[in-house]
């Protein structure tokens, strides 16, 4: 079939701010969509993309705050075969939107230009004064416009307004997260920090608790605040029932959520994908939350040679969903709950695919069957009828999906000085994570699986880590407990049986600034082979052997 060359000045679409951009972007993409073997290329530039003449759609977005409708700048679901080649151009976007979306699309490949938002969805901030219950912050008001309200501190957007709720403190040498520091929530449900403000100068605000409670000891005059009012709402690309994508030399500054975020899709490449600062805008934070994120994906993931650096969440998060059974209506038909606030709504199987029961309390399964019949209730429920006799199938219990499994490959990347963990693997496909760097200060990686917060399955069977350096990691205790981390949620175990499988770590390096390596709940099988550790004095010590066991079977070290 004919492959098609476009050049975007042709259609319409040239460099500048001009809010008809995304108009004729949308005529163009309308015009193309049923063709197969399109390039559409762009001259370099900085090209401006407004939501008002957008595609609008309803979308439930695993792992995000909003299930509501959605303004979308490229849409190119249900393209072939379609190419979009940046030659560096710098697109930036005007909040709220999705910059990339793509459902049903094949064979998509995106190369070559930057993402970022002209007003990211959360602010910035220094810290200039600090005491147990008053904070004294910088804030440029043209950067990061703001208004002092009764009290309250809101923050404006070019479409929203929105009061604060959080911040992260990070380091300013660093430009990282401080050491052993918590995240600071303001008058929200959780029994926060009650707070009022007061506007003190020009681009100066004091922040008062008006509880018991105190700021953190660990807060210093210098340090850098982000500031987090904007809910996790649009990633910046997002991929359903996709096949054949490929990310290339792609740099992603900010997304107002995730900012690779892919559902139901098989065989995606990231290469020389950055979830990373910018020079011309020298934020401190880059994605509003995980850099990518998978959730019941198949064929293969492959991430290589890319950056994930700064952003307010995990570097990488593979799994799939855990259904709550909630009421068995007879033998093999029953409805169950989609639990999580942050998965409703999402498609969790289809007819033909297959089924693990798991128990609520090990964790284990109890049987297996295929789908006959699959519908959705509404966001919260959904009925299922099974082909065959299944074991477990009892109100309380949960179930996954086990058709949607991939292969990862994770390779020469870097992970630095963003929130949380580094890679969260909770896949039962071959796992292999090699000659990274890790720099992050909690957990590097973290296998998991839980049917009673998060609600992401599922077990691991085969996990190789080799020839990666960890750099002094796990330095906040929140987000992990070691450098490795295995802590399936679990309530009894069973003799010789285990949530995960397999975990081999070989021929990699440790710089450690206390003694903990390895923390291991619930593993099958774990080698600990040719692996070198070397101390440091990067931050203080905490408490901790090198190799926590619990509940696991054999360990192998040399």
């Amino acid at each position: 079939m004919e492959h098609i060359v476009c050049h975007a000045a042709d259609y319409g679409l040239l460099p500048g701010d001009c809010r008809e951009t995304t108009l004729a972007l949308r005529k163009f993409l309308d015009n193309v969509r049923k063709n197969s073997r399109v390039t559409l290329e762009f001259t370099p530039g900085t090209y401006h993309f407004y939501p008002d003449y957008a595609y609008e759609k309803l979308l439930c977005i695993s792992n995000h705050d909003e299930d509501t409708l959605k303004r979308i700048i490229f849409d190119l679901s249900e393209t072939k075969g379609f190419h979009l080649i940046g030659n560096g151009a710098e697109f930036l976007f005007h909040t709220d939107c999705i910059p990339f979306y793509a459902h049903k699309a094949e064979n998509l490949t995106l190369e070559g230009f930057s993402v970022d938002y002209v007003r990211p969805s959360y602010s910035e901030a220094e810290v200039l004064e600090v005491t147990p219950k008053t904070t004294v912050l910088r804030i440029d008001c043209e950067l990061y416009p703001y208004e002092v309200r009764h009290g309250r501190l809101v923050f404006l957007g070019e479409n929203f307004e929105h009061e604060l709720t959080a911040w992260l403190e990070f380091d300013q040498k660093r430009c990282a997260p401080v050491h052993n520091i918590l995240d600071m929530n303001f008058n929200g449900s959780r029994g926060e920090h009650f707070t009022w403000y007061e506007e003190t100068g020009p681009n100066t605000v004091a922040v008062h608790i008006k509880d018991e409670k105190s700021f953190l000891p660990q807060s210093r005059p210098g340090n850098r605040l982000v500031l987090r009012h904007h809910p996790r709402s649009h990633p910046g690309f997002y991929v359903t029932q996709c096949e054949h994508v490929t990310l290339l030399n792609v740099q992603c500054h900010h997304a107002t959520g995730i900012a690779f975020m892919a559902q139901r899709s098989r065989h995606l490449t990231l290469s020389h994908f950055n979830v990373c600062r910018s020079n011309k805008r020298p934020r401190i934070f880059t994605a509003a939350a995980d850099a990518t994120h998978f959730v019941y994906c198949g064929g293969k993931i492959t991430i290589q040679e890319s950056l994930f650096e700064n952003q307010l969440d995990d570097a990488v998060n593979i799994h799939g969903i855990y259904a709550r059974i909630k009421k068995v209506l007879q033998p093999g038909c029953f409805v169950a709950e989609l639990v999580h606030p942050m998965q409703k709504g999402v498609c969790f199987a289809e007819i033909g695919e297959m089924l693990r029961c798991v128990d609520h309390q090990t964790m284990l399964e109890t049987g297996q069957a295929t789908i006959k019949s699959y519908s959705m209730l509404n966001r919260d429920y959904f009925y299922m009828e099974l082909q065959e006799p299944v074991d477990g199938l009892i109100e309380g219990n949960s179930i996954e999906n086990i058709s949607w499994v991939p292969n990862v490959e994770i390779s020469r990347c870097t992970f630095r000085n963003n929130r949380a963990r580094g890679l969260l693997l909770t896949s039962a496909g071959n796992v292999l994570v090699e000659g990274n760097l890790f720099q992050v200060p909690g957990a590097a990686i973290l296998m998991e699986g839980d049917a009673s917060n998060w609600f992401e399955s599922g077990t691991t069977q085969n996990i190789v880590i080799s020839d990666n350096t960890f750099d002094n990691c796990s330095y906040v205790p929140d987000w992990g407990y070691a450098p490795i981390q295995a802590t399936p949620r679990y309530q009894k175990t069973v003799p010789n049986r285990f949530y995960h499988q397999f975990l081999m770590l070989d021929g990699n390096r440790f710089l450690c600034f206390d003694d903990r390596l390895l923390h291991l709940e619930n593993v099958g099988r774990v080698c600990f082979t040719h692996n070198k550790v070397q101390k440091t004095t990067a931050f203080p010590s905490r408490k901790g052997r090198p190799v926590f066991n619990k509940n696991c079977g054999e360990l192998v070290q040399l």
